[in-house]
C-alpha cells in the first residue's frame, strides 16, 4: 500500500464529499512521523493530504485504488469499527498513534473498510490505559504530550478516550459510512453469500 505524501497546499480532485475512517500508524518515538503500518510508507504528518501511488504493478499505469489492485490508502469504516478500535488500543505500544482520517477522490469501498485515493488526518485518539498492563505513568503523559503536538501540527483534533467518546465524535461529524449504507453501497450479493444461515456457495 505505497502511500505518498503531498504538500499542504496540494488541492484534491473535485469531488462530491468525503468519508471518515479509521486507521493506525506506526510513528517514532517524538510522534512526529506517521508511516503505514503494512508498507511502512510514509503519511504526511504536517496536516497535509497523502495520496496513493500504486509500486505493485509498476507496468501497468493506474490511478489508486483499481478494483483489480491492493493499492491505496487504507481505513476502517467510522461507524461501524469504533467500539472495536478503543478495545484493541488499550494494549497497543507507545510506537503506534490511532486517529480518524477523511479520505475522498476514487474510493473503493469493502465490507471492513475502503481504500482511497486522498487522506489526511482529523483526529487522533489518547488511549485510555490499562492500570494493570502497559507503559508507565511518565511514559503515558510524554506519549500524550507528543500526541498534542501532533495534532496541533496536523490541526486535527484530539480525542481523549478516557473521557470522550469517539462514537459521539464521528456522529456529530456525520461523514461516516453507517452498516446500512456500506451494505446498500456493495454488491449485494457479497452479502448474501456471508450472511448467516445463507447456503449459497461461492463459485
Amino acid at each position: 500500500m505505497p502511500e505518498r505524501p503531498e504538500t499542504r497546499d496540494s488541492k484534491p480532485p473535485f469531488m462530491a464529499g468525503s468519508i471518515l475512517g479509521l486507521r493506525r500508524w506506526r510513528t517514532d518515538t517524538l510522534l512526529r512521523t506517521l508511516t503505514s503500518g503494512a508498507s511502512g510508507a510514509p503519511w504526511d504528518a504536517t496536516g497535509g493530504a497523502t495520496r496513493a501511488v500504486c509500486d505493485i504493478n509498476r507496468d501497468r499505469h493506474h490511478t489508486p485504488p483499481a478494483s483489480d489492485c491492493s493499492c491505496g490508502l487504507y481505513a476502517w469504516h467510522a461507524g461501524s469499527r469504533g467500539h472495536w478500535l478503543t478495545n484493541r488500543m488499550a494494549s497497543r505500544s507507545l510506537n503506534s498513534v490511532f486517529g480518524v482520517v477523511e479520505a475522498w477522490g476514487r474510493i473503493e469501498l469493502h465490507p471492513m473498510g475502503f481504500r482511497a485515493e486522498f487522506a489526511r488526518p482529523v483526529a487522533f485518539l489518547s488511549p485510555r490505559w490499562k492500570d494493570e498492563s502497559g507503559p508507565g505513568r511518565q511514559e503515558r503523559l510524554t506519549y500524550q504530550c507528543r500526541l498534542f503536538e501532533l495534532a496541533e501540527t496536523c490541526e486535527a483534533e484530539l480525542i481523549d478516550l478516557q473521557t470522550d467518546s469517539l462514537w459521539s465524535w464521528i456522529r456529530n461529524d456525520g461523514r461516516y459510512l453507517s452498516p446500512r449504507a456500506i451494505r446498500r453501497l456493495i454488491i449485494p450479493e457479497y452479502f448474501e453469500k456471508t450472511r448467516p444461515g445463507s447456503n449459497r456457495k461461492e463459485d
